[in-house]
This record gives C-alpha cells, sequence and structure tokens, in this order.
C-alpha cells in the first residue's frame, strides 16, 4: 500500500506535504468518529448494530477523497471506531473483535475498488451497479464471517445467525451508501445544475416520499416496503444517479428507524423474516439505483449521437445540416448577418505538404475562430475548407468590426509553423424574408469577389 508523501521518513518534519497530510488524516478521524457514532447509538445494547454505515461511508469516501490512501488511512479509520466505543466504555475485548471485523470489511472493500476510477462519471452503465456489488462480495463475507464468529465469542446468539445478519446488513448498507458517495457530484455548482435541470423529476419524487410517513401511520406489514418505490422509480428515470442514491438512502434509513425494535424482536423468534425484510430492502435499493445508471447511459449515447449527428468529424465544429437549422431558427427570432470564410490557397497547402498538414491547419483555424468568435455566434463547415458564421448582430458597424477581427485574428499569430494561413471572407446581413440559401449564394458573391481582390480580406454583399 502506499502512504502520502510525508507519512514516513527522516524528512518528513520539513517536507511542505506534511500540514496537508494531517489535516487529511485528521478529517479522516473525525468522519470515522462521527459514523461510528451512528452505528453505536443504533447499537443500542445488541451485540451489533442494525444499522452501522460507518464501513460502506469510510469506503467510498477513500475512494473519492483520498487517492493516495493506504495502511495509515486505515488504521485512522480504526483509532475512530475505537475511540468511539471507549467513551461508551463499551468493553475492550468486545470493541476489538467487532471493529476488527469492521476494518476487515473496510480494507478489502477499499483494496477490490481503488483502481476501477470510480467517481462521478463512472458507474454509467446497466450492469455498473450489480459489477460494484460483486467486487464487495468479498469484503462483505470476509466481514460477516468474522463478525459474526466475534458475537458468538462474546456469548451472543448462533453463529450462523450472526453472520447472515450482519452480512445482509452491510449489503444494505454498501447498497445504499458506497453509490451516493461515488456519485457524488465534484462541486456545489454542477450540484446546482443538477437539481436544475432535473426538477421536474425531483419535486415530484420529493413530495411522495413525503407522503411515506403519512401512509406508514395507516399500513403495517410487507405493504411499508414498497412504499417508497413510485418515488424512487420516479427519479430513477431522471438518470440522476447521486439524488437517486441519496433518496435510496433516506428511504432505506426511514425504515430502519420505524422498525429497529420490531425487528431486533423479530429476530429473536422469527429470523428469516428479518432476512426477508433485509434482502427486500438491497433488492429495491439496487433496482432504483440500477435504473438510474442505465437511463443516464442511455442519455449520454443519445448524446454522443446527437454530437455526431450535428458536428463535422473533423474539426468538431457544426455542421452543414446542423448549422443551417439553427442559424435559420435564430434569423427567424433576431436577425444577424452571415459570414463566408474559405482558406486561402488551401489546394496548395495540400499539394506541397500533404493532406495530414491541410487537416491540422483545418482543425487549428476552427479553433482559433472559436476563441475570436462574439457570444452567441455559430461556427459551421460547409465542406471542403469552407466554413460559415452567424453573426447575432444586424448592425453595419458592428458586423465590420466583427468580420475584420476574425478575418485578421486568423493570419496572426501564426496557425502553423513555418507558413503564413489567410482567409478571405463574404458578409450578408439578414434583410427582410430573405431565405437563408439566399444569404448563402449573396455571402458566397462577396466572398468570390474578395478572392479576386487579393484575398485575406473581406468583401460586403450588396443588400438587394
Amino acid at each position: 500500500m502506499t502512504l502520502d508523501p510525508g507519512a514516513t521518513g527522516p524528512s518528513s518534519q520539513t517536507d511542505p506535504g506534511v500540514g496537508p497530510l494531517l489535516a487529511s488524516l485528521a478529517c479522516l478521524l473525525l468522519v470515522s468518529v462521527l459514523l461510528t457514532w451512528l452505528g453505536v447509538v443504533a447499537r443500542s445494547g445488541a451485540s451489533f448494530s442494525l444499522l452501522w454505515p460507518a464501513n460502506a461511508a469510510l469506503v467510498g469516501i477513500l475512494l473519492r477523497f483520498y487517492p493516495r490512501a493506504g495502511l495509515l488511512h486505515l488504521l485512522i479509520a480504526l483509532l475512530g471506531f475505537l475511540l468511539v466505543d471507549a467513551c461508551y466504555g463499551t468493553p475492550w475485548r468486545k470493541s476489538l473483535l467487532l471493529n476488527g471485523a469492521n476494518i476487515l470489511t473496510v480494507a478489502i472493500a477499499w483494496l477490490s475498488l481503488r483502481r476501477q476510477g470510480l467517481g462521478p462519471e463512472g458507474l454509467i452503465s446497466a450492469t455498473a451497479i450489480p459489477k460494484l456489488m460483486l467486487r464487495c462480495q468479498p469484503a462483505l463475507l470476509a466481514g460477516a464471517l468474522c463478525g459474526g464468529a466475534a458475537v458468538v465469542w462474546l456469548g451472543g446468539a448462533s453463529g450462523l445467525k450472526s453472520t447472515i445478519m450482519w452480512y445482509l446488513a452491510e449489503l444494505i448498507n454498501f447498497s445504499v451508501l458506497l453509490p451516493s458517495l461515488l456519485t457524488l457530484p465534484d462541486s456545489w455548482r454542477q450540484c446546482r445544475q443538477s437539481l436544475w435541470r432535473d426538477r421536474h423529476y425531483l419535486g415530484p419524487a420529493l413530495v411522495l416520499l413525503l407522503l411515506v410517513p403519512l401512509l406508514h401511520q395507516y399500513l403495517s406489514g410487507p405493504g411499508l416496503l414498497v412504499l417508497p418505490v413510485p418515488a424512487l422509480i420516479w427519479l430513477a428515470l431522471s438518470g440522476n444517479r447521486f439524488f437517486t442514491c441519496l433518496a435510496t438512502s433516506a428511504a432505506s434509513l426511514y425504515m430502519f428507524t420505524v422498525l429497529d425494535e420490531q425487528l431486533l424482536h423479530q429476530w429473536s423468534k422469527d429470523a428469516a423474516t428479518v432476512y426477508s425484510f433485509r434482502a427486500g430492502i438491497t433488492i429495491l435499493a439496487l433496482s432504483a439505483i440500477t435504473t438510474a445508471c442505465a437511463v443516464a447511459e442511455r442519455d449520454q449515447l443519445f448524446a454522443r449521437l446527437q454530437q455526431v449527428a450535428s458536428h463535422d468529424y473533423l474539426t468538431g465544429v457544426l455542421n452543414r445540416g446542423a448549422f443551417c437549422e439553427q442559424a435559420e431558427q435564430r434569423m427567424a427570432r433576431h436577425g444577424g448577418a452571415l459570414l463566408l470564410i474559405d482558406v486561402d490557397h488551401f489546394k496548395k497547402i495540400n499539394d506541397e505538404f500533404g493532406h495530414p498538414t491541410g487537416d491540422t491547419v483545418l482543425i487549428r483555424l476552427c479553433r482559433r475562430l472559436e476563441t475570436l468568435l462574439p457570444p452567441r455566434a455559430l461556427l459551421g463547415r460547409m465542406g471542403g475548407e469552407e466554413f460559415a458564421v452567424w453573426l447575432p448582430t444586424g448592425e453595419p458597424q458592428a458586423l465590420q468590426a466583427q468580420a475584420e477581427r476574425l478575418i485578421q485574428g486568423v493570419a496572426e499569430p501564426h496557425l502553423m509553423e513555418g507558413m503564413r494561413i489567410t482567409v478571405s471572407g463574404g458578409l450578408r446581413r439578414a434583410q427582410g424574408a430573405q431565405t437563408l440559401s439566399e444569404l448563402l449564394a449573396d455571402a458566397d458573391l462577396a466572398l468570390y469577389r474578395a478572392k479576386q481582390e487579393g484575398r485575406h480580406r473581406w468583401c460586403w454583399a450588396p443588400l438587394a
């Protein structure tokens, strides 16, 4: 395992990374203490807790926020476990045995997942969540076996019942908490954008979730398990993985909150019912989150198809069809002007330097034009070395300045080392009931005139 720089070695005291390392370890210890406290509170004197979020949450935190985590971080997490038990007066033997099983679960799951590149951009496929849970199985099984043995050693329930209960509890925790942390947006800005984009899904889902506590007052039995289903499925259809995971976590937590005492009492008499309940919660959570991942994959593939269908394969700018469609819409609403641009002596470039160099010229030309375009302008490739720019303004002086900036801006600084690339242009203002085809024809005539007058310039197309 790789430790953070500055964690060991004789020069660690002077290493500038020691301060940030200590701060990150302190944060990890604090998080470990808080998560353990939640689990100990839920333990309520039993051999182990009905809800133990620490293991799954710590795995997600290490994967997302500690890319250089190692043995030291695992020891810090274990220290957090032990500190909370010490504060509650838990016998040292019980604390070491149970928390040994917990840190074993964290370590194995972290080792299994750390090289998978998991993060907000991951978990986008219909099989992502099943694969994630499959990779966690060695950790869950090892932790359950050790935890069950520890409970027996401490004089608790039978080994088989304890092992199964431990495993199902961890399975639920990893099903609802780990995906939530792995799909957490990188910034608050991304979170706000996600909220706004999916507001039509989030609003109704929130209302449906708020109805669950109200309906619970009048329902009991197995029907409680399906109360959150409409909200979770509706939210999953948005493809928003993080908020689906968050809602699933909240629904599962509520189920445990209202049924924890009943579960403990029921387990002592009829363990199969409790196992069934936990398995049902797990299937519900994984179904909703898997649906969200599948929808996210579909949306991503659709976005790629749109990109391919509307953009030029070489330069990445709009292709002719997409440019004309968007330019016509803008012309109908706001007016504007069309500037046709053609690379000067492009055939000579291809003949002397080869077509790969010519392709590089076109690519760099588009990148340069994109930096020079005014806001709300459009850039499209019409074919070969000819490009079109839709300028949003129709004022002659502003158009003249923008056209001059584009034509002159391409030439300086040089696009390619050892050669000076210039362009010519033809500009036509939109006026009256003209169609885009007519504007293109007029701008093409103006471009031809600019070529005749010496190139590296632009010309107005006369108004009809």
